[in-house]
């Protein structure tokens, strides 16, 4: 699949529902980073966030907003988070954040990508001391040329012996009553060891001293070990910052394949920061308002002759080194409309402030939707949904979403997805979690609901063309079971279908049915559902018990909760 690189839509302007859905989402990922800043997990690796979706630069550009916010004591102020999450439930960090913008785009003509990133960052940080004020700067400007000292000494320890054998050598030449050959020689080996000495000195230093700048770019990177003069600036420089540190990548997804993928691998593997064995406070984030789509089309087309070898079945070629790259990767969905109609239950709101689970949420949300909501989402509720769920999942007891996470790991236990998927099972769930709140979906709310939510989360992650086939038509659920592959299917999305590891996952209880995926991908009171096949012969042929549609109310697994045309479980 190739991305068409020519066109990129207008960003349109956002309405109120599209705000407030940006706001939710913006402080679930405010608050993932101040868990992280509190309890660094990454290790010397930055934490690296990718956003795709509508509104992605928004979300972001509200994300690193709140960051900036100055602190008075010890927290925001309860108007600024309201201003820029819409709620004073935003877990307020102790201290401010540093935001550093790198536009990718810019610079992409110009290699290596590393090198104008360190450069931004150095360049950026020197302009929020001076704003800091002109102590602050010159305390800072004091601290660089200390350290860029320290390297230039560090550099001349190799040549200091040369140059006491070359003074020697003079001494000698001038006072001992030797011949003029040897007086000839000695002076002329102890001035070609001083030069050379004077030459390898002078060099480091002017590299010390214009580290950082474009003017020296071709020099440093022709030096013995240029990776290492780079990683150890770049670990002053967030040394010097006194903050944990935000950067904001944007503008990948219109650049060349090959700069997108050095970018990205040097961010993952050259710029790492030492010193977060020692000091967990140097938190490094980046965050990449990018297309999924075109970061994995960057990905085949540089490593395109492996393709034939890495492919693994049901899964785009580039998105297994996308994976590996992101820490988290939140795809946004297009939010509900609001039913303007709706009583606003401000009660219910209050509730979901207090619940402590997903499920008691789960189940205020979609009680209160059929009471007041008339079978059709209620943003205010969602939204409030959103935000005390965000704050359940990052709460630092790690208590109140002990259901979420206990019903995620049976499933981990009982599948063996793979360490890659176990290790992003978590945050996908809460992606898809916030895409059922967001995006008008049916919210279940019996017992097996967070079980069915995971099971799908899990497909999606190991198989997504298979999702992707199965949002589209939702029927066909029935065929993986039975290991069948529908007409019209061949290749890669063939194997999955007769794969007997996708047949297991989708028959674990509580089983993922045709009617499990049109909630999962439909929105509330859309009756635009395929027609369900509730029967597969040996070879399927189109007849019209077979084409027949299925009542939506009719249970499709055993076990499985009976459920209303609007997919609310029965009791």
């Amino acid at each position: 699949m190739f991305v068409d690189r020519t066109t990129r839509p207008r960003p349109a302007l956002l309405s109120e529902q599209e705000t407030a859905a940006l706001d939710a989402i913006a402080s679930v990922v405010i608050m993932r980073l101040e868990r992280e800043r509190k309890a660094p997990t990454s290790g010397t690796a930055p934490l690296l966030i990718q956003v795709d979706g509508p509104g992605s630069r928004d979300l972001v550009e509200r994300v690193a907003h709140y960051l900036q916010l100055p602190v008075a004591d010890g927290g925001r102020s309860v108007s600024d988070s309201e201003r820029v999450t819409g709620s004073t439930d935003v877990d307020r960090p102790e201290r401010a954040w540093t935001v550093i913008r790198f536009d990718a785009w810019q610079y992409q003509r110009v290699a290596p990508p590393w090198w104008w990133l360190i450069s931004a960052l150095d360049g950026q940080l020197h302009r929020q001391f001076r704003e800091r004020g002109a102590a602050f700067l010159a305390r800072k400007r004091l601290r660089d040329y200390r350290w860029r000292l320290g390297q230039f000494l560090r550099d001349l320890l190799p040549v200091m012996p040369l140059v006491l054998a070359a003074l020697m050598l003079w001494f000698v030449s001038g006072q001992l009553a030797v011949s003029e050959f040897l007086k000839w020689a000695a002076g002329l080996i102890g001035g070609l060891v001083t030069i050379t000495a004077l030459l390898w000195s002078g060099t480091n230093a002017v590299r010390r001293l214009l580290l950082g700048s474009p003017a020296s770019e071709k020099a440093t990177t022709r030096t013995r070990d240029p990776m290492a003069d780079l990683q150890q600036r770049y670990s002053f420089l967030i040394r010097s910052s006194d903050r944990p540190l935000a950067m904001v990548i944007d503008n990948l997804d219109r650049c060349r394949a090959e700069y997108v993928v050095e970018l990205l691998e040097g961010l993952q593997t050259l710029l790492k920061n030492p010193d977060t064995e020692t000091d967990k406070t140097r938190l490094v984030a980046v965050l990449v308002p990018a297309e999924r789509d075109w970061l994995c089309d960057s990905y085949l087309q540089v490593y395109d002759e492996f393709q034939h070898a890495l492919r693994q079945p049901g899964r785009p070629f580039g998105l297994g080194f996308v994976d590996r790259v992101f820490e988290l990767a939140l795809r946004l969905p297009p939010p509900a409309p609001a039913d303007q109609r709706a009583v606003s239950p401000r009660g219910v709101v209050e509730e979901i402030g207090r619940a402590c689970s997903e499920l008691e949420i789960r189940r205020l949300v979609a009680g209160a939707e059929r009471r007041y909501g008339g079978g059709r989402p209620i943003s205010e509720l969602r939204l409030a949904a959103v935000r005390r769920l965000g704050k359940l999942e990052l709460d630092s007891s790690g208590e109140p979403r002990l259901d979420t996470e206990r019903v995620l790991q049976e499933l981990v236990d009982a599948l063996a997805p793979g360490p890659t998927i176990t290790n992003q099972l978590h945050p996908a769930y809460c992606v898809q979690r916030t895409t059922q709140l967001l995006g008008g979906r049916v919210i279940d709310d019996d017992h097996d609901a967070i079980r069915r939510l995971g099971l799908w989360t899990i497909l999606g992650l190991r198989w997504p063309l298979l999702a992707e086939s199965l949002a589209r038509r939702p029927e066909h659920v029935e065929l993986v079971r039975q290991q069948q592959a529908p007409d019209g299917v061949s290749g890669d999305l063939e194997q999955v279908f007769t794969d007997p590891e996708v047949a297991q996952l989708t028959s674990q209880r509580p089983g993922l049915g045709p009617d499990n995926v049109r909630r999962f991908t439909s929105r509330m009171g859309d009756d635009r559902q395929p027609p369900a096949i509730a029967r597969v012969p040996a070879n399927p042929a189109p007849t019209p018990a077979a084409t027949a549609p299925t009542p939506v109310d009719t249970p499709q697994t055993p076990g499985e909760p009976a459920l209303t045309p609007a997919g609310v479980a029965l009791a």
